[in-house]
């Protein structure tokens, strides 16, 4: 294989990342959550329903959990929050992905 003239052989050196993307045990020990839709879902064959997206992102690995939330109320999304964590096991933290959106919307 020729190399071209004024071109590298070697790849460029990678980023430095933070502790929390390279650092880590199990899975979703470190994870963000994060916010989607509305979305349209059906309830039975003729209701539909309105519900939103609660997405939980592992820094680690990358990983994506979904679920479907009725609404966007604290004690609902506290409820899901606390069977998410039932299953995964205590995280050391917890990431809000989308907090410069969810202030804009605060402002209207």
């Amino acid at each position: 294989m020729q190399t071209l003239p004024g071109c590298c052989s070697r790849s460029p050196t990678p980023g430095l990342l933070p502790l929390e993307r390279t650092e880590g045990s199990t899975p979703f020990e470190i994870f963000g959550v994060g916010f989607a839709g509305p979305i349209k879902y059906r309830k039975t064959s003729r209701i539909e329903g309105k519900g939103y997206l609660v997405l939980y992102t592992c820094s680690l690995t990358r990983a994506l959990y979904l679920e479907v939330l009725p609404n966007l109320e604290t004690t609902t999304f506290l409820a899901n929050l606390k069977r998410f964590i039932a299953r995964r096991g205590r995280p050391l933290k917890i990431f809000q992905t989308m907090e410069k959106r969810s202030q804009e919307r605060q402002t209207y």
